[in-house]
């Protein structure tokens, strides 16, 4: 804590209001700004007030290195619902079943109070991709009232796709931005004088002019002398050289974990130095709370710690840490505790055990729906690789494990991420095995990319593999040849590629497959002026992937059926077909899919050319903002 709150009565009154109209209203509001300048303080000086008043509090905090760690921005007790049983079998996709882990956090935060609830998630810039899911989920679809969801960021460098998240979210008409700026001269002096009575107004102006308003800085200053560095990291720097070194290792170690290390956990860092530990939480640097375990008094101690560490001691404090955890896992344990294990024994460089635990981590992120971090796992296990873990029998082929990793992230959406590792593996490996079905998911990709060449060369490349006889497999490859070339006017190429690929898909009964090439036939109907086949091959299209649950499939073959009814002139049931799928997409989809605003225009469209202008204005209005570029404008009947 930076002293007293000062100059947040604006920021406060806000997140006050939004509090009192819980029992009326939902809401979100972001809390953002530079290291030192107060959110924590704000926050929780807020949330104290309402100790005792029957609003739920639900807190969260993120870590440097919680990134691979499914759901660790959430906390235990609102996670804890996701070790119930859930066998992936139970869902027809895996956007069903990250629906279901989506719809099963939610039920945790649905309150009966009438107060409501608050979920409080702290240091989101750090947060793993499964807990940034939820949150865009949950700010996404607020229930009309009882639930604020109360978020901290800091403004400094952050991952390029962390900042695209967060410029999404705050787009969300539900979400309060509420940037925290550096404190006034005025409001410097109230701190001060709060935490130093008697200082002078020379003293204040000193203080002022070397932290430039920033709060936790202030209170620094105002507790010390004016000699000390005028930077965070610099002042803290000083504090930490005045510690034993095994201490400055207890301080580090604060950073490494997404929650509070126990007793048991610090000891373990250091061998048994009791000593180190106490002087670490004697210093004030380390808080230890008996009931919660022990952090560092501000994230940046720490990561200022953990970066003054030599290579050789970093790698030594993962060891140990990661000996000590592994020692300590149940055989039901979470994908997060066992994430836990893989990142410090990965750190450590302990390529052996990392391995192992990379897959352990893996395979139970994937069974928690967390898709993102067991993508992220299967990767790491893939890079560590080598032909002696063939022995092992839970073991695979580097390339089946990059191409696992690569559908994994895909389907989170990191297709940037996925191409680059299959980029990094496909020729590298020489391997036959699991060749096939990387060569099919990289053209996938680089068709997503606009590297028509590159897929088309894939995916050739891919169809020469296919086992004679494996209709499913040259079903697949025709589907994703006619879906690459379709947004480049190759109608020939379409038509015969995506009538290909439902004769392979029927003999193999690939369902899917099927699915994808009528509806990729019902744009070549529409091409060819055979409008009633347009509908019935969209309509078809659209049966399967409902049935599938199947997010990408719906999307298209929705907004193939709108497109077809238009241009039949059938604006009812363009507006039934945007009015069912609408809802259901964003039940499966983390953020919104840009075919949504295709469709809604497509709606609007049709109102405007049936002369329903009423109905259109109203559709206007509703604040959505257009995803995507409308399928037909009104010119183009």
């Amino acid at each position: 804590m930076a002293g007293l709150v000062v100059g947040r009565e604006a920021e406060a009154a806000v997140l006050r209001g939004s509090i009192a109209d819980l029992p009326e209203h939902s809401a979100a509001a972001v809390v953002r700004g530079e290291a030192g300048i107060g959110k924590t303080v704000l926050v929780q000086s807020v949330l104290d007030e309402y100790s005792g008043s029957g609003v739920r509090i639900f807190r969260g905090a993120c870590a440097p290195m919680s990134g691979a760690t499914a759901y660790s921005g959430l906390g235990t007790t609102v996670t804890a619902a996701l070790s119930q049983p859930a066998a992936s079998g139970q869902f027809p996709s895996a956007a069903a079943a990250r629906a279901w882990s989506m719809q099963t956090l939610t039920g945790v935060l649905d309150s009966d109070s009438a107060q409501g609830t608050i979920l409080l998630v702290e240091d989101i810039h750090w947060a793993d991709w499964s807990t940034l899911d939820f949150l865009a989920h949950v700010t996404r679809n607020l229930p009309d009232r009882r639930l604020l969801v109360l978020l901290t960021w800091r403004d400094e460098a952050a991952h390029p796709d962390r900042l695209t998240w967060l410029a999404e979210l705050l787009r969300c008409p539900a979400v309060i931005d509420l940037p925290l700026r550096r404190l006034t001269t005025r409001e410097t002096s109230e701190q001060v004088s709060g935490l130093r009575p008697g200082c002078t107004a020379d003293m204040v102006a000193a203080i002022h002019q070397r932290s430039a308003g920033n709060p936790y800085l202030n209170a620094e200053l105002a507790r010390g002398d004016l000699t000390v560095p005028a930077s965070l990291r610099q002042l803290l720097l000083a504090r930490l050289q005045v510690l034993s070194p095994p201490a400055r290792v207890i301080v580090a170690a604060t950073g490494t974990l997404a929650r509070a290390l126990d007793d048991d956990d610090l000891l373990a860092v250091v061998s048994g130095a009791a000593d180190a530990v106490r002087e670490a939480c004697d210093s004030g640097l380390v808080i230890r709370d008996p009931a919660v375990g022990c952090a560092a008094r501000h994230p940046v101690i720490a990561e200022v710690a953990y970066d003054q560490l030599l290579s050789p001691e970093r790698r030594d404090l993962h060891a140990r840490l990661a000996q000590h955890l592994a020692g300590r896992v149940r055989s039901d344990a979470s994908a997060s505790v066992i994430a836990e294990v893989a990142e410090q024994y990965h750190r450590a460089g302990e390529r052996d055990a990392a391995f192992g635990w990379a897959l352990k981590a893996a395979r139970a992120a994937e069974k928690e729906c967390a898709f993102a971090e067991a993508g992220h796992w299967f990767s790491v296990a893939s890079s560590l690789w080598s032909p002696s873990d063939l022995a092992d029998d839970l073991a695979t082929h580097r390339l089946v494990l990059a191409e696992r990793a690569a559908s994994l992230l895909g389907g989170a959406g990191r297709h940037a991420e996925a191409l680059a590792l299959l980029e990094a593996t496909v020729d590298e490996t020489g391997a036959e095995l699991g060749l096939l079905e990387a060569l099919l998911m990289r053209g996938r990709l680089r068709a997503l990319t606009d590297d028509l060449a590159g897929a088309l060369a894939d995916l050739e490349r891919a169809q020469r593999l296919v086992p004679a006889g494996d209709d499913r497999a040259l079903g697949q490859v025709c589907i994703a040849h006619a879906v690459a070339v379709n947004a480049y006017g190759r109608q020939t190429e379409v038509t015969e590629a995506a009538r290909l690929a439902l004769e392979y898909a029927t003999r193999a009964g690939d369902i899917r497959t099927i699915g994808q090439a009528r509806a990729t036939l019902s744009w070549v109907a529409v091409s060819e002026g055979r409008f009633d086949d347009a509908v019935d091959e969209a309509q078809a299209a659209l049966t399967i992937a409902r049935d599938l649950a199947e997010p990408e499939d719906l999307a298209m073959a929705a907004m193939q059926l709108t497109y077809a009814y238009g241009v039949h002139g059938d604006t009812d049931n363009v507006l039934a077909v945007a009015e069912m799928i609408q809802p259901e997409l964003r039940s499966l989809m983390v953020n919104e899919h840009w075919v949504e605003g295709v469709i809604e225009n497509n709606a609007v469209c049709e109102l405007r050319l049936a002369g329903r202008w009423d109905e259109a204005l109203h559709r206007d209005d509703r604040g959505r903002l257009p995803s995507g570029p409308a399928s037909r404008t009104p010119s183009s009947r």
